[in-house]
């Protein structure tokens, strides 16, 4: 029995998508390098390699190559794929320069750079190498042995805070560069500020600057004296005025990061694709410029179509669709099919529309007709166009079919 052409379509559109849904979940699951939990303020995230910047909310991704930034009086906390915690406090910029997690072949690796501000972290599955968890500042590079740590840009200073666990501290400036500080369990301190000449500092108990932004209950009154500090490297550093060097009770601190925690709710459900929420096609549209080609492309059709290329040029400045070309073979007949087409990018209030328009089509030399539509899809964003077609030999009345995804380059 022949299927009807209403039939077929339908057939055709389911098929493309389960091939999508196939293909968005293998991004979006490998991608993300965790989901935003918590938002208090201005926190936003810019793709270093694209340029595109988009607002975060509960739930929104983060991905490797994420430049994550809070603003003033703003703090957010993420999960990470690997089960870890992040918590950036206010006026932070956060390079994601590496996140590589993959529990079947166990490929994990973590390279963090943080530009300004500060973090606490505690670490998930990827910790049990140094090698395979790294922060890099402006003075040192951080590696990680499985820990709950804390780090505070502050004036060119490096506080260091270890709660639990423990971190080696390679300093990269000054006469000591190359030089290992190692901090937290099994060494003498857990506490340490490096200044921006590579000097160090280390004390006894935790200094106030990791206070800051905490339970008003710590006050001064309860703090230890600076004269319990001890020093390392016979450095000392004039730019520490004697309030910053003071020192609170471990105790109440962490008191007072639990207290902080409990609006942090942990979700184990991080694959689930309706967990994490990507920027809307809108506002990748709207933050994207330049031009963008798109020319990898695939056909699906129950028919047997060969050779198949379509390419076409958007440009996100002025919304024209151009260059666009779709040829092929289909079944045994040798004679190829051919369409050119443009068209609009159009940004409505809730939406991108892409309006194609076929400036000519033949078949064999003989002149056709039909459509071809295109779109973007809110799990693959601006990196692939899919869309349906349909030509027609004017002469002969021959009708093909089919669906495609183009992917940008």
């Amino acid at each position: 029995m022949t299927m009807t052409k209403m039939s077929m379509t339908k057939t055709i559109k389911c098929m493309v998508s389960l091939i999508f849904l196939l293909f968005a979940q293998h991004v979006y699951a490998i991608d993300a390098a965790g989901k935003t939990m918590i938002v208090r303020g201005e926190v936003a995230a810019t793709n270093v390699d694209e340029g595109d910047k988009r607002d975060l909310k509960r739930r929104s991704a983060i991905f490797e190559s994420d430049l994550v930034t809070t603003g003033v009086s703003s703090k957010s906390q993420f999960r990470m794929r690997d089960g870890g915690m992040l918590a950036l406090q206010e006026s932070t910029e956060l390079l994601i320069a590496e996140y590589k997690f993959d529990q079947k072949t166990e490929q994990q690796s973590i390279v963090l750079d943080l530009v300004e501000g500060g973090l606490r972290s505690i670490t998930g599955a990827i910790k049990n190498k140094k090698e395979d968890y790294k922060l890099k500042t402006p003075t040192a590079t951080i590696g990680i042995r499985g820990t709950h740590y804390q780090v505070q840009l502050d004036n060119g200073n490096l506080w260091l805070a270890v709660w639990d666990g423990a971190i080696d501290v390679q300093l990269m400036v000054g006469s000591n560069a190359g030089t290992i500080l190692s901090l937290g369990v099994g060494e003498s301190y857990s506490y340490a500020m490096i200044n921006k000449n590579g000097n160090v500092q280390t004390f006894l108990h935790p200094p106030k600057i990791f206070a800051q932004g905490l339970s008003s209950e710590i006050s001064e009154a309860e703090t230890a004296t600076a004269s319990n500090a001890g020093r390392i490297n016979n450095g000392s550093n004039s730019s520490i005025s004697d309030s910053s060097s003071a020192n609170f009770n471990s105790r109440q601190i962490l008191a007072a990061i639990a207290a902080e925690e409990e609006e942090f709710i942990f979700d184990d459900n991080l694959n689930s694709l309706e967990q994490i929420e990507s920027p809307s096609i809108r506002d990748l549209a709207l933050a994207k410029q330049g031009s963008m080609v798109y020319s990898q492309a695939e056909v699906f059709s129950q028919l047997n179509i060969t050779d198949f290329s379509a390419s076409m040029e958007i440009n996100f400045d002025n919304g024209l669709i151009s260059k666009g070309q779709m040829s092929f073979i289909e079944g045994r007949d040798p004679a190829q099919w051919n369409a050119m087409f443009q068209g609009n990018m159009n940004i409505t209030d809730t939406d991108v529309l892409l309006d194609l328009s076929i400036t000519r089509a033949d078949h064999a030399g003989a002149l056709a007709d039909g459509f071809i539509s295109a779109e973007f899809r809110q799990l693959t964003g601006l990196e692939t166009v899919f869309g349906d077609f349909e030509l027609t030999d004017l002469a002969t009345g021959a009708r093909v079919n089919g669906a495609y995804l183009i992917n940008g380059q």
